[in-house]
């Protein structure tokens, strides 16, 4: 729900801007409405492997911004007023958002899992392979257009560093373009493991619950890719999609600021997610392996990312209260 949320402010970002280039002026809350309306019919499918003709869009436009970003660069270097300051590292308390905005923007790939029910042969050696070279070909882009998008502008980057530049820009206005198509993408992708997961909560719930009822009954616990869904477990999921898109659409109008949103999910339910649920599992799971020293060095780790994280979320929420005014933003 978070991804979503951060895909419908982003958009909103990228679409007023594309209008005004063409003479259309819209508003954003225009733009974020009707990118959910287009994503209504995204949504429904059951399975990923309807969209596997445009995903691949996401991986062109990350490719293609941080091409067109790196060629901006130099001349966007040029003009800047000669005393703005180059920061090569900040230290402090700003990097209390940097950790939770890096926590979601791995996070944010929820669909491995999904990914790896429709591999062929999911052994647990080929699903490490495509989460190592996903994560590794990421950071790089991810520094690339970090590195390059500062440079830009230096002190006066926004929090979506893209709003930076003109709507006249033609190539930032074809990198818009894409970002706009690749986020549309993204959201059935994201939408549909939050809902099957939230089904097969909801029916192992029923199930443990319901009397006289064996837990390995009705469904006979097959695996997702395997097992057709039945007609009640599908309005469910519809629902739950639908229901979704309305929470992250209200969401994303009422709360603008991208870099807010996603340092306060990344914080809290990346945390979780990424952070603290493997460190359990990982301990409960795999103890021979947690109690070697490398072992327990990973586990201290994850415990002290999580409580750092969780700390950042706290001191995030009582700056917003006007309880404490801890300065999280860079200079």
């Amino acid at each position: 729900m978070g991804t979503m949320t951060a895909y419908l402010i982003l958009e909103g970002d990228f679409l007023p801007a594309l209008f005004a280039w063409i003479g259309v002026n819209v508003s954003r809350t225009f733009c974020i409405i009707l990118v959910a309306v287009v994503a209504i019919p995204l949504v429904l499918p059951e399975k990923l492997s309807v969209l596997r003709h445009v995903t691949p869009i996401s991986t062109a436009a990350l490719i293609f911004t941080a091409i067109c970003t790196l060629i901006e660069a130099p001349g966007r270097a040029e003009i800047l007023p000669e005393d703005l300051p180059v920061n090569l590292a900040s230290f402090g308390w700003p990097l209390l958002k940097c950790l939770t905005i890096t926590l979601f923007a791995y996070i944010c790939h929820t669909n491995v899992v999904p990914v790896a029910n429709e591999l062929v042969d999911p052994t647990p050696k080929r699903c490490f392979q495509v989460s190592f070279r996903v994560a590794t070909l990421q950071l790089g882009f991810y520094v690339l257009i970090g590195v390059s998008g500062y440079l830009s502008f230096l002190g006066t980057t926004h929090q979506n560093y893209i709003t930076n530049y003109s709507h006249d820009d033609v190539l930032i206005n074809l990198c818009r373009l894409s970002l706009a198509l690749a986020l549309m993408c993204s959201i059935p992708i994201n939408t549909n493991p939050t809902a099957r997961a939230a089904v097969h909560f909801i029916s192992s719930m029923k199930e443990m619950t319901s009397r006289g009822q064996p837990l390995l009954g009705r469904r006979d616990r097959l695996p997702s890719a395997l097992r057709s869904e039945s007609r009640g477990e599908k309005v469910l999921r519809i629902s739950i999609s639908l229901a979704l898109l309305v929470v992250t659409l209200t969401i994303a109008i009422l709360v603008p600021g991208i870099a807010d949103v996603v340092s306060l999910l990344g914080g809290s339910l990346g945390t979780l997610l990424l952070v603290t649920c493997p460190c359990i599992i990982f301990a409960k799971v795999m103890k021979d392996e947690a109690s070697r020293l490398s072992g327990k060095l990973v586990i201290w780790t994850l415990v002290i990312i999580t409580i750092v994280a969780l700390f950042a979320v706290c001191v995030m929420i009582t700056n917003a209260m006007g309880v404490t005014h801890v300065p999280l933003a860079v200079d």
